[in-house]
């Protein structure tokens, strides 16, 4: 139960923290780390996804570096990445759907073979979707993927 508290403290103190920072702010996870004093590790990081759930924010990973979060540049990008996910999905929703029909459709009642083509047809029209919205996502990702070439660590001032 302890444990349980512990957690829910966590995540209500990394949901607050999100909650006062702007659109579009890139936070390392060192940033978080020390602000927060919670340990940016898998489990910190998880807390941190959780807390910006609870928060209603939208993010972006900035991979071995921290989070941006969503602003209206960054709104393609980041639901164009979750269509790829769907896509992924339905990829594979889609051979079972395949497989399924090749063994069994000449075995399944006049509606349950409509049932089948249409849910058939729902993939086809998701995977399009998602095949535009990669497209989408891949102009737009050329032109971002430049400003995260270069890792920004900020240095303390030793002067």
């Amino acid at each position: 139960m302890d444990g349980r508290i512990k957690l829910s403290e966590e995540t209500l103190k990394l949901q607050q923290y999100i909650t006062t920072q702007e659109d579009g702010t890139e936070l390392s996870y060192l940033e978080i780390e020390q602000a927060t004093g919670i340990d940016m590790n898998e489990r910190g990081k998880q807390i941190l996804r959780r807390g910006i759930k609870r928060a209603r924010r939208e993010y972006s990973t900035i991979r071995g570096y921290g989070i941006k979060l969503a602003c209206p540049e960054t709104t393609l990008p980041i639901l164009s990445g979750k269509i790829i996910k769907i896509d992924r999905c339905v990829k594979r929703a889609e051979k079972t759907h395949h497989t399924l029909q090749e063994q069994f459709f000449s075995q399944l009642s006049p509606e349950e073979q409509k049932q089948i083509l249409f849910a058939g047809a729902v993939f086809g029209a998701i995977r399009i979707a998602a095949e535009n919205g990669k497209l989408i996502y891949k102009r737009k990702n050329a032109e971002e993927a430049q400003k995260y070439n270069e890792i920004k660590i900020a240095l303390p001032d030793i002067s």
